[in-house]
Protein backbone atom coordinates (compact mmCIF):
# COMPACT_ATOMS: atom_id res chain seq x y z
CA UNK A 1 0.00 0.00 0.00
CA UNK A 2 2.44 2.35 0.70
CA UNK A 3 4.79 1.77 -2.11
CA UNK A 4 1.18 2.35 -4.21
CA UNK A 5 1.07 5.69 -2.53
CA UNK A 6 4.47 6.63 -3.48
CA UNK A 7 3.35 6.22 -6.67
CA UNK A 8 0.58 7.80 -6.71
CA UNK A 9 1.76 11.00 -4.80
CA UNK A 10 5.17 11.39 -7.14
CA UNK A 11 3.31 11.18 -10.27
CA UNK A 12 1.20 14.62 -8.92
CA UNK A 13 -1.67 13.21 -7.19
CA UNK A 14 -3.82 12.86 -10.09
CA UNK A 15 -7.29 12.73 -9.09
CA UNK A 16 -8.50 9.93 -11.12
CA UNK A 17 -7.77 6.76 -10.60
CA UNK A 18 -9.50 3.71 -8.31
CA UNK A 19 -8.25 4.01 -4.95
CA UNK A 20 -8.70 7.38 -3.18
CA UNK A 21 -5.30 7.91 0.27
CA UNK A 22 -6.27 8.79 3.35
CA UNK A 23 -4.33 9.59 6.47
CA UNK A 24 -4.78 6.86 9.20
CA UNK A 25 -3.38 4.57 11.73
CA UNK A 26 -0.21 3.99 9.83
CA UNK A 27 -0.09 6.49 7.04
CA UNK A 28 -1.88 6.32 3.80
CA UNK A 29 -4.52 3.86 3.29
CA UNK A 30 -7.06 3.03 0.89
CA UNK A 31 -9.60 0.34 1.63
CA UNK A 32 -10.39 -0.24 -1.88
CA UNK A 33 -7.16 -1.50 -2.38
CA UNK A 34 -7.49 -4.68 -0.39
CA UNK A 35 -10.36 -6.10 -2.34
CA UNK A 36 -8.59 -5.10 -5.67
CA UNK A 37 -5.10 -6.84 -3.75
CA UNK A 38 -6.82 -9.98 -2.84
CA UNK A 39 -8.33 -9.91 -6.81
CA UNK A 40 -4.26 -9.75 -7.93
CA UNK A 41 -3.56 -12.34 -6.01
CA UNK A 42 -5.97 -15.18 -7.90
CA UNK A 43 -4.95 -13.49 -10.88
CA UNK A 44 -1.18 -14.61 -9.70
CA UNK A 45 0.03 -10.67 -10.42
CA UNK A 46 0.98 -10.18 -6.63
CA UNK A 47 1.75 -12.72 -3.65
CA UNK A 48 2.42 -11.99 0.06
CA UNK A 49 4.19 -14.48 2.00
CA UNK A 50 2.87 -16.13 4.81
CA UNK A 51 2.62 -13.85 7.34
CA UNK A 52 -0.17 -12.27 6.03
CA UNK A 53 -0.88 -9.83 8.84
CA UNK A 54 2.29 -7.65 7.99
CA UNK A 55 3.56 -9.58 5.43
CA UNK A 56 3.65 -6.49 2.41
CA UNK A 57 2.44 -7.77 -1.56
CA UNK A 58 4.80 -8.28 -4.18
CA UNK A 59 4.65 -8.10 -7.86
CA UNK A 60 5.14 -11.34 -9.78
CA UNK A 61 7.16 -11.20 -13.05
CA UNK A 62 3.29 -11.51 -14.46
CA UNK A 63 2.37 -9.06 -12.31
CA UNK A 64 5.16 -6.52 -13.52
CA UNK A 65 4.30 -7.61 -17.23
CA UNK A 66 1.19 -6.58 -16.38
CA UNK A 67 2.01 -2.90 -15.15
CA UNK A 68 4.48 -1.89 -17.80
CA UNK A 69 1.95 -3.37 -20.43
CA UNK A 70 -0.85 -0.73 -19.23
CA UNK A 71 -1.73 1.39 -21.79
CA UNK A 72 -3.21 4.05 -19.47
CA UNK A 73 0.34 4.68 -17.64
CA UNK A 74 2.85 7.12 -19.57
CA UNK A 75 6.23 5.99 -20.27
CA UNK A 76 7.37 8.07 -17.40
CA UNK A 77 4.61 6.25 -14.64
CA UNK A 78 6.01 2.66 -15.89
CA UNK A 79 9.75 4.02 -14.96
CA UNK A 80 8.36 5.42 -11.95
CA UNK A 81 6.46 2.10 -10.94
CA UNK A 82 9.10 -0.64 -11.90
CA UNK A 83 11.96 1.83 -10.04
CA UNK A 84 9.32 2.27 -6.97
CA UNK A 85 8.75 -1.60 -7.11
CA UNK A 86 12.44 -2.85 -6.87
CA UNK A 87 13.14 0.00 -4.26
CA UNK A 88 10.23 -0.32 -1.82
CA UNK A 89 11.25 -4.93 -2.37
CA UNK A 90 13.93 -3.91 0.00
CA UNK A 91 12.59 -1.82 2.42
CA UNK A 92 11.70 -2.67 5.88
CA UNK A 93 8.21 -1.46 6.82
CA UNK A 94 9.55 1.16 9.28
CA UNK A 95 12.41 2.39 6.32
CA UNK A 96 9.02 2.37 3.70
CA UNK A 97 6.67 4.49 6.34
CA UNK A 98 9.57 6.93 7.07
CA UNK A 99 10.27 7.70 3.53
CA UNK A 100 6.18 8.31 3.19
CA UNK A 101 6.26 10.39 5.95
CA UNK A 102 9.44 12.55 5.07
CA UNK A 103 7.57 13.35 1.43
CA UNK A 104 4.08 13.18 2.29
CA UNK A 105 3.73 14.62 6.15
CA UNK A 106 -0.18 15.49 5.87
CA UNK A 107 -0.38 11.56 5.27
CA UNK A 108 1.15 11.46 9.06
CA UNK A 109 -1.70 13.06 10.81
CA UNK A 110 -3.75 10.59 12.43
CA UNK A 111 -0.39 8.04 12.31
CA UNK A 112 0.06 6.14 15.51
CA UNK A 113 3.74 6.12 15.00
CA UNK A 114 4.61 9.14 13.76
CA UNK A 115 7.01 10.36 16.19
CA UNK A 116 9.13 7.25 15.99
CA UNK A 117 8.94 7.95 12.31
CA UNK A 118 9.96 11.48 12.02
Amino acid sequence: MKSLFLFWYRAGKPKSGPFEFKAYLYGPCSFDLYESLQDMEKDGLVVQPVDREKAPYYLTKAGAIAALADTHLSSKEKQLLASLSQWSAHQSFSSLLSVVYKEAPEFASASIVRDRML
